[in-house]
């Protein structure tokens, strides 16, 4: 397309202009490429886990801001048995609610 579209005038201009479009066109495929995963549902990757780690992993991670905050997180978790989840999932569902 550049080659056959190539003005006979003012060439320059016209290598930048298209530069220009060619890098517009990626930034904006990558944009939709992240608006889609939003989209579709992420690829799980299942593993034999307690579900005491992630919430606790997740714990973890807000009790300082709670503490700021007057908010104290208590971990009192029974002991639950491995089942297989997305260790990564869980723990962001986690800490969401959190």
């Amino acid at each position: 397309l550049h080659r056959e579209f190539e003005p006979r005038s003012d060439v320059e201009e016209y290598k930048s202009l298209s530069k220009t479009v060619v890098n517009e066109v990626l930034r904006i495929n990558d944009i939709i490429q992240r608006f889609l995963g939003f989209a579709r549902p992420p690829k799980l990757e299942l593993r034999m886990t307690n579900l005491n780690e992630p919430l606790n992993e997740a714990a973890t991670l807000v009790i300082p801001e709670a503490s700021a905050k007057g908010i104290e997180i208590s971990e009192n978790f029974e002991r639950l048995p491995e089942i297989p989840v997305d260790s990564d999932q869980l723990k962001q569902t986690f800490l969401n609610l959190l």
